[in-house]
């Protein structure tokens, strides 16, 4: 009886023992790359396998015999130092692969930094008419989930995953895929998700994109599951670290999920770099891979955020060597807090800023990286930091308790600006704001993107000049059709209407304004939609 009893607890140990070690590979996808630790521990699993089991055995024959544990076999002793064995030396390896034995390869991992003369020179100056991006990724969320509210008991079923910002036919947008509400969800709906939710980020207009039957997503299960899908059948997806499974539109508005594939370049298993691009057909399951030169054009995002962000502070950290990014941190910058998402002449960047290592309110420039190239820019320039740039905007309007949104960097009057949006605690836009970089408490607020732009531009004017080029500079002539007087955010203006179109302009560019009247010939001169000087050409005769 007592050797019965003995070999079934032996044999649900073994039992157990081989279930752990099928489902760290089957639940864990270990990538079969000896440059990645993963498959170090799996193959040591499977040498301390038997050591163990033996273990077990000899310690439940002793318990079932009432006597003391023998030593260790002979093969037991080898197969759990082998294991083991294995576990250090690929910790050994794996630490002469750090950036203490290499700070100026993981210093180079990033490519080139090159300066740029001027942030303004390269980024058009945006006004009132331009498609400012509103919406973050919270709104976004927020926005989608009402939308979706209104389609019934699919909303039992699914729920709107994770929002990826796109640049599509020219629209900015942020796009989730609709995911399945766990694993009985998933059981009864084996066909897939039904598709997608759109949020336009510069109207906030949303759309629910349903019939697709996207088969293979990361909240199904099994064969489905997205990961384990592209791993079993991408061509030689087992041997890279596939990362940021985000789902993108091609120029069809067809859905696929872009997943990067990364490996290591620097010593045994360090400086990750990303070798390629699996796209994957959520309906179909077919999969491509491309190299990040080869990526379709519609592909937004072959470099993902948090993999440039580690790639941008090893530069900033390394450039003087590993012991001085701990110790003295001589000429060590780090990126801000935050990234945003930014686009400029239908290219898509990263957008972090730079700061000294003791993390204070000063930026030192900003970066952009290209999110298809990896192509990096760098802008020197002092000012602040986002964060300071959300205290002010925050300080300007606490008495209703609205909080700021993370900034957007733009050319505003030809002047480094960030846009943000203030919000209040149910996380509705309520006002805007654009804080000068270099002078953070220049900011100006309003209830609309208009009123904020007028009003920064008239705090600019009070500060300093607003420089700008002669060429971005429209003069309108003609006679007067309308005028009235109002006051908006405590600020008079006057509207003008000539030649049917609205003109505002704030009272203090002129003190005629007051005195002009219908039919009176005028001269505005206007940067953008903003007028910076006004001329009443009846009263004060030709101007010289």
């Amino acid at each position: 009886m007592k050797n019965k009893a003995l070999y079934i607890k032996i044999g649900i140990n073994f039992g157990v023992l081989v279930l752990v070690f099928f489902a760290f590979n089957y639940f864990l996808l270990v990538p079969y790359n000896l440059r990645l630790g993963s498959i170090w521990f799996y193959v040591a699993i499977l040498i301390l396998l038997p050591g163990s089991i033996m273990l077990m055995i000899n310690i439940e024959a002793a318990k079932s015999y009432d006597r003391e544990p023998k030593k260790l076999s002979k093969h037991s002793t080898i197969s759990i130092l082998v294991g083991a064995g294995l576990i250090l030396f690929y910790l050994i390896v794996s630490f002469f692969s750090t950036s203490v034995f290499n700070a100026e390869r993981y210093y180079n991992l990033i490519g080139d930094v090159p300066e740029a003369i001027e942030f303004t020179n390269d980024f058009d100056a945006v006004d009132t008419e331009s498609n400012l991006p509103v919406v973050d990724a919270s709104l976004a969320a927020q926005l989608g989930d009402k939308e979706f509210g209104q389609f019934g008991s699919l909303g039992s079923e699914f729920h709107v995953g994770e929002f990826h910002d796109l640049s599509v036919d020219g629209d900015l947008v942020a796009v989730a895929p609709l995911e399945f509400n766990g694993f009985f969800k998933w059981l009864n709906n084996r066909q897939g998700s039904p598709g997608y939710v759109v949020v336009n980020k510069t109207t906030g207009d949303v759309e629910v994109i349903t019939g697709l039957e996207m088969e293979y997503m990361p909240t199904a299960y099994f064969g489905q599951d997205l990961h384990r899908y592209l791993y079993k059948h991408g061509d030689n997806a087992k041997k890279y670290e596939l990362i940021d499974f985000a789902l993108e539109l091609d120029d069809d508005l067809n859905p696929y999920w872009v997943v990067s594939a990364l490996h290591p370049t620097i010593g045994f298993s360090g400086g990750k770099q990303v070798a390629g691009i699996y796209i994957v057909n959520p309906v179909n399951g077919e999969i491509n891979f491309y190299t990040p030169e080869n990526a379709p054009l519609w592909v937004d995002t072959v470099f993902p955020k948090e993999f440039v962000i580690n790639q941008l502070n090893y530069w900033g950290g390394l450039a003087d060597g590993w012991f001085n990014s701990i110790l003295a941190q001589k000429n060590v910058i780090q990126t801000t807090s935050g990234t945003r998402r930014v686009y400029n002449d239908d290219r898509v960047y990263h957008y972090t800023g730079l700061t000294s290592a003791s993390s204070d309110e000063a930026t030192v420039g900003f970066i952009f990286v290209n999110t298809r190239t990896k192509e990096v820019v760098r802008y020197n320039m002092s000012g602040a930091t986002e964060t300071a740039a959300m205290d002010s905007a925050e300080g300007i309007v606490q008495n209703y308790g609205y909080y700021a949104t993370f900034p957007i960097p733009m050319n505003v009057y030809n002047e480094p600006t960030f846009f943000i949006t203030l919000k209040d605690n149910k996380g509705l836009i309520k006002q805007y704001a654009f804080v000068n970089v270099s002078d953070f408490a220049i900011v100006g607020i309003g209830d609309s993107i208009d009123s904020a732009y007028a009003d920064y531009g008239e705090k600019l004017d009070d500060e300093h000049t607003i420089f700008y080029d002669e060429e971005d500079l429209t003069t309108i002539r003609g006679d007067v059709q309308r005028i009235s007087m109002s006051v908006v955010d405590g600020t008079s203006q006057y509207e003008i209407l000539i030649d049917d179109v609205l003109y505002i302009a704030r009272y203090r560019i002129s003190s005629y304004l007051s005195l002009t009247e219908v039919g009176d010939e005028v001269i505005l001169e206007l940067l953008g939609d903003s007028v910076l000087t006004f001329v009443n050409v009846t009263i004060e005769g030709e101007p010289e």
